[in-house]
């Protein structure tokens, strides 16, 4: 009893109960040690690898393993195979377009060389439409004939048929002098034909001299064109004794031309664009002319009018 109080007295527990305390916690390890055998070792414990740490591989679920590309079955047909209609996004805004993928001609085939001749020659025969209306002629080339020469006259005096007449004219259009209307000047030349016997040769009566003209043309397609030309030729004849005259000689004739001009142009615009391009003739005419040829020498004394009828180029 002494001792208890001296303990209290010294503020320190009794012995008996401190052995007691003791053997109450080593019974505790001792039952914690039974109760997990591998509580405290660090070998027994499997960690985790330092690239996986733990709360990764708890919270992130594993990926889904995709099946290779030649396990998945072809839904879509080949565009080798057959053409058809792919989406295709657009390069200035986000709609989807259909594109249609058809089978292309090679670079060098025939279907190719065809349509690249046939642009080719459109473009060409664009441009020369165009050279077509813009153009305007410097030349002019007239081929005329008649039948009945000076009137119908008999050359010979002798009751001897009229002579028949083949005329080619051309002539130069300079281009300061057509501010109204159209002046050109140029070469002419007529062979004259006769029965057979009263000329030497078949080539018996001819002339060549020079004209210079005067078409009353204002507009581009002016359908009828009006015309005033004066001639001047020299005319040479040899007639046989028999039958003709048997004179020899040359003679000047002189005299004023009247015609009316038909532009053709108007009836075929597309031809006329076309002759235009494959020969550079820009306007034909149907030609109708009245000439009044005169002259005299010691042989022969000629005149009258004569119907002439042809056609005209310019280019």
């Amino acid at each position: 009893m002494r001792s208890y109080i001296d303990s209290k007295l010294a503020g320190s527990r009794p012995r008996c109960q401190t052995r007691g305390m003791r053997k109450f916690f080593v019974l505790i390890v001792a039952a914690l040690y039974l109760a997990f055998p591998t509580m405290g070792r660090a070998e027994d414990i499997d960690l985790l690898p330092p690239t996986a740490p733990l709360t990764d591989s708890l919270s992130t679920p594993a990926p889904e393993q995709v099946p290779p590309p030649s396990s998945i079955p072809s839904v879509i047909p080949s565009v080798t195979q057959s053409p058809m209609s792919v989406p295709s996004p657009s390069a200035n805004s986000g709609e989807i377009q259909v594109q249609e993928n058809s089978p292309t001609a090679p670079e060098n085939s025939p279907e190719n060389s065809n349509a690249l001749t046939s642009t080719s020659q459109t473009r060409a025969r664009d441009e020369g439409a165009l050279a077509y209306q813009l153009s305007h002629p410097h030349w002019g080339l007239e081929i005329s004939g008649t039948l009945k020469a000076f009137g119908g006259a008999d050359l010979t005096n002798q009751a001897n048929p009229a002579a028949s007449a083949f005329s080619v004219q051309a002539d130069y259009q300079p281009e300061a002098l057509q501010s109204i209307g159209v002046v050109g000047f140029g070469p002419a030349a007529q062979l004259y034909t006769l029965p057979a016997g009263i000329t030497q040769n078949a080539v018996g009566v001819w002339s060549i001299g020079g004209q210079i003209r005067y078409q009353a043309r204002f507009f581009r397609e002016q359908p009828i064109v009006p015309t005033v030309a004066y001639s001047l030729e020299e005319l040479t004849y040899f007639f046989n004794g028999t039958s003709g005259s048997g004179a020899q000689g040359s003679l000047l004739t002189s005299g004023i031309t009247l015609g009316a001009w038909l532009l053709l142009n108007i009836f075929e615009p597309e031809n006329s664009a076309e002759f235009h391009y494959n020969y550079g003739v820009s306007r034909s005419y149907l030609v109708a002319e009245l000439r009044s040829l005169s002259g005299s020498d010691a042989n022969l004394n000629i005149g009258g009018q004569s119907f002439y009828f042809g056609l005209r180029f310019e280019f």
